[in-house]
């Protein structure tokens, strides 16, 4: 990660995506950590979470998960 620039390394992690790397979980679980370190709290929870989708069997992007307590929003009428 590009260190003490959060945003140039989310904005570099969003790029490598698209180039459909054998590692996504790694590369979701990084742009969770930068998007975390940028204030990118909701983005950095997804981010965490597709980590864990894609590998089931590696336990730290749950540990991270259970930092974050997810709130419903009550709709707008």
């Amino acid at each position: 990660m590009l260190a003490g620039r959060p945003r140039d390394a989310v904005t570099d992690l969003t790029a490598s995506l698209k180039l459909s790397p054998s590692n996504l979980e790694r590369v979701y679980f990084n742009r969770a950590m930068a998007r975390e370190d940028s204030g990118d709290l909701p983005g950095a929870y997804l981010d965490y979470r597709k980590a864990s989708q894609l590998s089931p069997s590696w336990d730290r992007p749950k540990q991270e998960l259970k930092r974050f307590t997810v709130v419903q929003k009550s709709p707008i009428s």
